[in-house]
């Protein structure tokens, strides 16, 4: 059994933000999976970066169904089951929104971008060109941007989230 949620929705978090899909803030792109079965490690909780395309190649594994032709995301089933100690985590995961409403509505096409590594996210507004850059690590709940500190990770967020904008 596999329980998984899509993002969830702003509370007022966010100014602006009166229905989900505004912003690409960790309070509304967050996600969890559950995976329950006979020989998943009961109370494994993880704290590495994944991906929701990760839970395709993982049912595939669970189930014992040949994954050749899939070549999106990276199966958990060594970790869910113990078979591993070392966890696989993803190097990047990006998302994106096209709001129905708030600030910067954008219904037929994202306009809202974000990439994360295990550490920082970067978050870029196109209609005002507005670059978000947040240390997940000190700064959990994204208060502080510090797009401004010139951090080393900063050039290369931003040129791996434009490959993924223009892909």
């Amino acid at each position: 059994i596999i329980f998984f949620s899509d993002h969830g929705t702003g509370l007022g978090e966010r100014y602006g933000e009166r229905n989900y899909g505004s912003f690409t803030y960790e309070e509304t792109i967050r996600t969890f999976y559950l995976f329950i079965g006979e020989n998943i490690q009961k109370n494994k909780i993880s704290e590495k970066l994944h991906s929701s395309l990760d839970i395709f190649p993982t049912i595939l594994d669970l189930a014992d169904i040949s994954k050749e032709n899939v070549n999106l995301g990276t199966s958990l089933w060594k970790t869910l089951t113990n078979h591993s100690e070392n966890e696989i985590e993803e190097k990047y995961t990006f998302s994106e929104t096209g709001a129905l409403h708030g600030p910067f509505p954008s219904p037929n096409k994202s306009n809202v971008f974000c990439i994360k590594n295990n550490r920082f996210k970067l978050i870029f507004c196109m209609d005002t060109e507005i670059w978000e850059l947040y240390d997940l690590q000190s700064d959990p709940h994204e208060k502080n941007n510090v797009i401004d500190e010139n951090l080393d990770c900063e050039q290369e967020l931003k040129e791996k989230l434009l490959e993924w904008i223009n892909r």
